[in-house]
């Protein structure tokens, strides 16, 4: 990507529409899931979250919605589901062990 730029996969925006490396993007879902399985099982915990901002989101959503039970929460900031994902998302009554989380943003005081 370059320096100080970080990506799971790389999106083509020449053609006006954003096209992913589909194979960039599965090698990085299962670089992940891997690692999150190695974390519950080093650290004997259950409760995993998986957030971030952008491509991390669409990441989060990707992986904490087609993987059912592997994560408890998904911190999506500005980032989507997929179109090709969304066929692959598990039935509703199977993503109730996820957790809604609640929390708000206030703003800085002035000065």
């Amino acid at each position: 990507m370059g320096i100080d730029r970080y990506a799971y996969y790389h999106v083509d925006f020449s053609t006006g529409k954003p096209i992913i490396s589909k194979a960039q993007a599965k090698q990085s879902s299962k670089i992940l899931i891997e690692f999150i399985a190695q974390v519950k099982e080093m650290y004997k915990v259950d409760e995993i979250y998986l957030g971030s901002f952008s491509q991390g989101a669409i990441m989060s959503y990707s992986i904490g919605l087609t993987n059912v039970g592997l994560i408890k929460g998904i911190i999506a900031l500005s980032g989507r589901i997929l179109a090709g994902k969304k066929r692959l998302i598990k039935k509703v009554k199977t993503l109730k062990n996820l957790k809604p989380m609640k929390f708000r943003i206030k703003p800085l005081p002035t000065c």
